[in-house]
């Protein structure tokens, strides 16, 4: 049985682990050729020495199950295996990236306002 396993997913990253893949060059290219052809897939890295798959996608063009679903239609696995830890582990990092993006607009904000004060008042002067 074709297994694959859903390491991770985070802002239009989704990587898998595609256990049939590892040593079989031609099943590589053509799960590349399949990605190539996926609406909303921007890149897609194939590794048949690791098995992984790495695939940048659009978000606001397609999501994760769109994907998975593709994949399996074109027969890339039958199963997918992925955990309620790991989803858990991908939403809590996707959050603190979140929080990080946030911290730093703020960051950038508070500057920009204080060298416009800074400069009305020297224009004041």
């Amino acid at each position: 049985m074709k297994v694959a396993t859903l390491k991770h997913n985070i802002n239009g990253r989704l990587r898998l682990k595609i256990h049939h893949l590892k040593g079989n060059t031609a099943e590589a290219q053509r799960i590349l050729n399949v990605l190539n052809e996926c609406p909303g897939v921007i890149n897609a890295k194939v590794n048949d020495l690791t098995g992984s798959v790495l695939i940048h996608y659009n978000e606001s063009e397609i999501n994760t199950d769109v994907i998975l679903d593709y994949l399996h239609q074109h027969n890339v696995f039958e199963k997918i295996e992925h955990t309620v830890e790991q989803n858990k582990a991908d939403a809590n990092k996707s959050a603190n990236y979140d929080v990080k993006s946030n911290e730093i607009l703020k960051t950038i904000v508070v500057k920009a306002v204080e060298i416009m004060a800074e400069r009305a008042i020297i224009a004041l002067l």
